[in-house]
């Protein structure tokens, strides 16, 4: 017996539907699921004469993102849309088309953050990475 295809109506995917089509993500923009401005800081490697640095350039715009705490259960936590604590680690998350590494950083809320892991999903829908204040 061959496998059914997902009715379009049923929530399911089928064969070649697209799992958050562009229309959806412009409504989850305009719907303030992206609330944050966050700068991408992109990390270079330099060297010469055997000596290595490293080097840190901001992308020329902020692009929007989502910021949460990863537990509520530590004496940090939220009031309002201030953090009490922002050295505990939060969780970013990003549209599924922002390109980002372990070693760029980012800056948010008036601090640089260090992306202490990136959350990887088989299905991309988001990025999502885990920040500490640096």
């Amino acid at each position: 017996m061959a496998p059914r295809a997902a009715s379009p109506g049923s929530g399911l995917r089928g064969p070649g539907q697209e799992v958050f089509p562009d229309q959806a993500r412009e409504r989850a923009r305009h719907m303030g699921l992206y609330p944050d401005e966050i700068m991408i800081w992109r990390h270079t490697r330099n060297g010469s004469a055997g000596a290595t640095y490293n080097t840190y350039e901001p992308d020329d715009d902020p692009v929007r993102g989502r910021v949460d705490p990863t537990s509520s259960n530590t004496a940090g936590g939220l009031r309002g849309d201030a953090f009490e604590d922002e050295s505990s680690e939060h969780l970013v998350t990003f549209d599924e088309t922002i390109e980002i590494t372990l070693e760029d950083e980012l800056e948010f809320h008036n601090k640089r953050w260090i992306i202490t892991s990136l959350r990887e999903r088989t299905d991309r829908l988001v990025t999502r990475v885990e920040v500490r204040t640096k």
